[in-house]
């Protein structure tokens, strides 16, 4: 799938920390420049669109914007949301690679099926085709 083809989400959220979009079977959020996500981003995202999903759901962090993350979110928003089982993250830098391995041990630590991409529609692809043989 080309970037250009992914159909228009059917809800958008603005925090103070990144925009997520909802999509029918996972979120695609998109962190502000310089923004933290810890435990504390990864409540407030599941405050406000955690309803939006009763069965197995994705999200997909598009690091456009240079963010850091603590991968202790990961095992927080598994614990708090259970049926959340796929996570892609499209990544657009070498540094950023280093330090996605460190977030793929703690991901697959949670049971979390997660994966990285330079494309955002290649991570709109995986996502779907990994909650489909959930």
């Amino acid at each position: 799938m080309e970037d250009n083809q992914i159909e228009p989400s059917l809800k958008t959220y603005s925090l103070e920390f990144g925009t997520f979009d909802i999509y029918d079977n996972y979120i695609l959020g998109v962190p502000n420049q310089d923004a933290n996500m810890g435990i504390d981003e990864a409540r407030k995202i599941i405050d406000a669109v955690g309803y939006h999903f009763t069965g197995p759901f994705g999200y997909i962090g598009n690091r456009k914007n240079y963010n850091s993350v603590d991968p202790m979110a990961y095992l927080f928003a598994v614990r708090e949301v259970p049926h959340f089982r796929v996570m892609g993250v499209v990544n657009y830098s070498a540094l950023g690679e280093r330090f996605l391995e460190i977030e793929r041990v703690v991901a697959e630590s949670a049971d979390l099926k997660f994966n990285t991409f330079s494309k955002l529609g290649e991570a709109v692809t995986w996502v779907n085709d990994r909650l489909r043989t959930i």
